[in-house]
């Protein structure tokens, strides 16, 4: 589920500010994960607060419950079954589907009261990182689970806390959100529906739409919370982060060529032969237009005697050392773009080339280009540092409870 990246206008009617800016994903804080072991997960773990110290009921409610009739009770999810030989991981065992669902639901933790199921955390997992449930590693499946759960449990602390909000300055605006995500949720559960059962998406889909409303309405109204923050960035900060990397702008000398072998063959049974052959072929694309050269040497690889077929007449090797033949290679790093090469004998037949284009290398100017770059990396690494810090402040004054199971 990719993240939105929609400027919410919402958020800024309440005065909490919008932003525009695409991030390529969403930060992992890590500040609220916890370790736990294999035999404690997901049925047990610790508790966490914004202070790191455990909340840990007296008596933890069951694990068995009867959810309250606005709570979404998810589905079943099928955890792959592991290789022969190794036995099934105890701390992410399927949900059993013969369960009543509306009776028994498995908690996992409770975020100011709200329930976080299981079936949340492993769905997460099967549809972010299928690979960890595949894992024979007990230490990655604890890791992947925990993390997964770490995410859920920052990403409902600030839905809840925007919902809040919103329902107390803005009902309006909170209804126009949740429309956005039935919109959303109609749009991702077509391209769901074309690879999963029916049956399977009918056990899936509420509990895709609780992440996908927490997803959408908590990460937005992050965004809104640290945007000042990360809207601060000016050509000064761009500048000095240029000046203090410069080894991160280097461009390495390469270059982009095309290559023809004429071997000596029964067609050209001789290395006299073969040169005679591939001077015609060196003709015809020097005689064409400078504008299609490139475009005719391309069309004379049908009379390659090598592999250059597979890359439409393209050379092997861009960077020094990794030119092939080796023997090409100083005459090329030599060469300007268009130019053609003089032909290169060897014992079976004559190599034919041309470059396109030679990068010299070098310091890359700070350009506009290379600007975006480092303002886009910037604006990152700001809103994830603001991301940890306005998620512990929230969970400061939240309630976090790990369930322990019986």
């Amino acid at each position: 589920m990719r993240h939105m990246t929609r400027c919410l206008s919402l958020f800024s009617m309440l005065g909490l500010g919008c932003t525009a800016i695409d991030f390529p994903g969403q930060p992992t804080p890590g500040d609220l994960q916890r370790s736990i072991s294999l035999d404690e997960a997901p049925r047990v773990s610790r508790g966490q607060r914004g202070d790191d110290a455990p909340i840990i009921r007296a008596q933890a409610k069951p694990v068995g419950i009867a959810p309250p009739p606005d709570t979404y009770v998810p589905g079943s999810v099928n955890i792959p079954e592991p290789p022969p030989g190794i036995p099934a991981p105890s701390g992410a065992q399927q949900v059993s589907m013969k369960v009543n669902r509306s009776a028994r639901a498995l908690v996992r933790a409770w975020v100011n009261g709200r329930p976080i199921f299981d079936d949340e955390v492993i769905l997460e997992l099967e549809m972010r990182n299928p690979a960890a449930l595949r894992e024979t590693s007990t230490d990655k499946i604890t890791k992947a689970y925990n993390d997964t759960l770490t995410n859920i449990i920052e990403l409902e602390i600030a839905y809840q806390d925007a919902v809040k909000k919103l329902e107390k300055g803005n009902p309006r605006a909170l209804e126009k959100l949740k429309e956005m995500v039935e919109r959303e949720f109609e749009k991702q559960t077509r391209n769901i529906r074309k690879s999963v059962p029916e049956d399977k998406f009918n056990e899936i889909a509420p509990t895709f739409h609780r992440q996908l409303e927490r997803q959408f309405i908590g990460m937005e109204y992050i965004r809104s919370r640290v945007f000042n923050e990360v809207d601060k960035i000016g050509y000064v900060q761009v500048k000095e982060y240029y000046d203090a990397h410069l080894n991160e702008f280097q461009k390495i000398e390469s270059v982009k060529w095309q290559h023809i072998f004429i071997a000596v063959s029964p067609k050209r049974p001789s290395l006299a032969d073969a040169k005679s052959f591939a001077n015609r072929v060196l003709n015809a694309v020097a005689s064409a237009d400078p504008a299609k050269q490139e475009a005719e040497f391309e069309a004379q690889d049908v009379h390659d005697d090598g592999d250059s077929k597979s890359r439409k007449a393209l050379g092997i090797g861009n960077r020094k050392g990794e030119i092939q033949p080796a023997e090409l290679e100083k005459t090329l790093f030599e060469m300007k773009d268009g130019q053609l090469g003089p032909l290169l004998e060897v014992s079976t037949g004559v190599h034919i080339y041309r470059m396109i284009k030679r990068d010299a290398g070098g310091q890359t100017a700070l350009n506009d280009v290379v600007q975006t770059q480092i303002r886009n990396k910037l604006r990152n690494q700001i809103f994830e540092r603001e991301f940890k810090r306005f998620v512990r402040d929230l969970k400061s004054r939240a309630v976090v409870e790990i369930e322990r199971g019986i």
